[in-house]
């Protein structure tokens, strides 16, 4: 493979992950904008998908061996639980407040 479709290819996994980020997003505050569940639901709903997240990123951190990309990999996964967190918290403020998620 030559480098220039190495770099497609992972210009296409952050699009990739990107549209997932927006279309979860989206989907959060299209559901929330419907009737906002009970917090303790919501909670364990973001909790679970922390946990899946993390453990869909476990085979990646452990094939890494290069520290700094490994460091990377985590700080990725772990910014990709606490965007959905956020993202849920702000959706959940605005309707709360009577807004327009």
């Amino acid at each position: 493979m030559a480098q220039d479709e190495k770099n497609d290819v992972w210009e296409d996994l952050a699009k990739s992950m990107e549209g997932i980020g927006l279309k979860l997003k989206l989907r959060v505050e299209e559901s929330l904008a419907e009737g906002a569940p009970e917090r303790e639901a919501l909670e364990r709903a973001v909790a679970g998908l922390r946990e899946a997240v993390g453990q869909a990123f476990n085979p990646v951190r452990d094939a890494v061996q290069d520290p700094a990309i490994r460091d990377d990999v985590n700080r990725m996964a772990d910014r990709l639980g606490s965007a959905v967190s956020d993202t849920i918290g702000m959706v959940r403020s605005k309707v709360r407040r009577g807004e327009k998620p």
